[in-house]
């Protein structure tokens, strides 16, 4: 379960086209853009397009290596992984805050699980350190296993008792270079947690002012090991 948790954390995506140059810029549906529209700020001011991570379980560390694109809307990127067990899509809001439709799939099943509710009490990209907020969201997956689909999601006039509410916490800001040298301006430190069962789950990320990205870095959970990430590449 923990596995499959930060494998979400860090989803990501592949489709090996999108390493060639004339690949048409990834679009986002309006039922996406117009979830996350009331929360959208100004474009950033410096661009990201690989980021390397290193760490995991102190049992079998390993690095995961994120290809980032724009797409056609301000602060949602595309984000490629290939983590060896599969090959992953995702287009994430501001990063990897929250992952709005995800694509994954193995050599026996594919994975899909798209934004389907998404809610914000502060805009906290450009709150101050100290400052507390909460944040909903709600996804629809399927699963498909030789050909077998399995829909996980409650029927659509249910969708609103499919949220998972979480409480957060700006901890500080640090300059960038703390996480990595080539990162420029500051970083917020967030923490958040599931906010029905605090003692479940607890993750700790930095969003990266300038870029308008967050990077999940660790994972806390009651299971008996957990995950740290440190960034030991940027581009």
């Amino acid at each position: 379960m923990k596995k499959y948790i930060i494998s979400i954390i860090l989803l990501s995506a592949a489709l090996p086209s999108w390493a060639q140059d004339n690949v048409a810029m990834p679009q986002l549906d309006d039922n996406l853009r117009r979830l996350v529209a009331p929360y959208q700020i100004e474009p950033p001011k410096r661009t990201v397009s690989k980021i390397t991570l290193f760490g995991g379980s102190p049992e079998s560390p390993q690095s995961k290596t994120l290809i980032i694109r724009p797409t056609d809307t301000p602060n949602i990127f595309s984000i490629r992984l290939n983590d060896g067990e599969s090959q992953r899509v995702s287009l994430g809001f501001l990063g990897l805050w929250q992952d709005m439709d995800i694509e994954s799939s193995g050599p026996q099943w594919a994975f899909r699980s798209k934004l389907k509710g998404y809610s914000q009490d502060t805009l906290w990209q450009t709150a101050p350190a100290g400052t507390q907020f909460g944040y909903s969201s709600s996804t629809k997956t399927t699963i498909s296993e030789r050909g077998k689909q399995n829909d996980m999601a409650q029927p659509a006039s249910d969708e609103n008792q499919n949220y998972i509410r979480y409480s957060c916490a700006i901890a500080r800001e640090i300059p960038a270079r703390t996480l990595h040298k080539n990162i420029q301006g500051t970083a917020k430190e967030i923490r958040c947690m599931n906010a029905e069962n605090p003692n479940w789950l607890v993750s700790t990320g930095y969003y990266l002012a300038d870029y308008h990205f967050y990077i999940p870095l660790g994972l806390l959970t009651n299971l008996p090991s957990n995950d740290k990430w440190s960034i030991s590449e940027f581009e």
